[in-house]
């Protein structure tokens, strides 16, 4: 009798395909990516040439997907494939996207969870099919920042219920990377949050400056937890969002920020994709960010910096922006 409830249960539990490497790339290479704001990437990427990043930051909220219409592919989508179109370039590369999912905000999740945005759901299948490409898919991004206000456990039913549409998508089970990110500006502690190993490809974490600098790795600093306890489940992690916060790129000494970033690589594999933000901080947004500087190491100024980033990621350990076929083949994809 214990035996046929155990086979039931198994029976009644949602399945999930348990493949932490979607989307890994090769012991010891890391991903290049970069953003955030309109224009950022493509300067960004213009300035390295070949040594450009493969992954392009987006932002996209649930709240424009469920006013969608159903069964089409909604304007957002459009014109990120536009984007990705345009950032191919004269070397046809395949740009892969790594898109911020922002949930319904201040206790609202809860309605993902409940089935009210199952709409939005399921438009953001559809656009991640018409994509045409693999995606990182950052669910809840920041999810233990404040500003946000997710709950533990309305939080982790939004996540679960967002990834059984992905893994039950034949096309985007295998395709696209779901990514459980946090933020170290906060003091929230991320383990409650945690939505489970079977729905985790990737791991996620979002670093500045002060508390959160790469600089920053002891027991007691945010970082510890993402490079040292939460490494153990084996799963890459990302940083996810990143900028020499309170610095400006034309400022020599704020290599010392570049060169702790490379100084972690070094010492933390698992970190395996990185992202940088490369943007003037303030204007950015209307002046939203007052004292986070200007990182933009393309610009006039800023050559020290620019020039030494631009040989760093030329060297071997970092995938950078290249044909479909490379890519696929980098990050275990087969064409279909």
């Amino acid at each position: 009798m214990i035996l046929l409830l155990l086979l039931l249960l198994l029976c009644l539990t949602p399945s999930f395909t348990s493949a932490r490497s979607r989307l890994q790339p090769p012991s010891g290479r890391v991903i290049h990516g970069g953003g955030q704001e309109l224009g950022d990437f493509e300067n960004y990427s213009s300035f390295l040439g070949k040594q450009g990043p493969l992954v392009k930051m987006f932002y996209l909220g649930m709240g424009g997907l469920n006013t969608t219409e159903p069964g089409t592919v909604a304007s957002w989508f459009v014109e990120a494939l536009s984007g990705l179109t345009i950032d191919a370039g004269v070397d046809d590369a395949l740009i892969i996207p790594q898109i911020g999912l922002q949930l319904p905000l201040h206790g609202e999740e809860q309605k993902v969870a409940d089935g009210q945005y199952d709409n939005a759901i399921d438009s953001l299948v559809l656009g991640l099919r018409y994509l045409s490409r693999p995606s990182f898919l950052r669910i809840g991004y920041e999810f233990n920042g404040e500003w946000n206000s997710y709950k533990p456990t309305s939080y982790i039913g939004a996540y679960r219920r967002i990834a059984s549409f992905i893994r039950n998508d034949t096309l985007l089970n295998n395709s696209i990377a779901l990514t459980w990110d946090g933020s170290c500006d906060t003091k929230v502690d991320p383990s409650p949050f945690y939505p489970g190993e079977d729905v985790v490809d990737w791991q996620g974490v979002n670093i500045f400056s002060a508390s959160s600098d790469p600089s920053a790795i002891s027991p007691q600093d945010c970082l510890w937890y993402w490079l040292t306890d939460n490494s153990k489940s084996g799963t890459p992690l990302m940083i996810g969002e990143s900028t020499p916060r309170g610095r400006n790129a034309t400022d020599a000494s704020t290599w010392s920020w570049f060169a702790n970033v490379i100084t972690m690589l070094d010492l933390y594999p698992i970190v395996q994709l990185f992202n940088y933000i490369d943007t003037n901080w303030i204007t950015d947004e209307g002046g939203r960010w007052p004292g986070w500087g200007d990182s933009r190491i393309e610009i006039p100024g800023a050559e020290y910096v620019g020039s030494r980033w631009s040989a760093e990621v030329d060297k071997p350990r970092w995938a950078n922006r290249a044909n479909r076929s490379v890519v696929l083949a980098l990050l275990g994809v087969q064409e279909q």
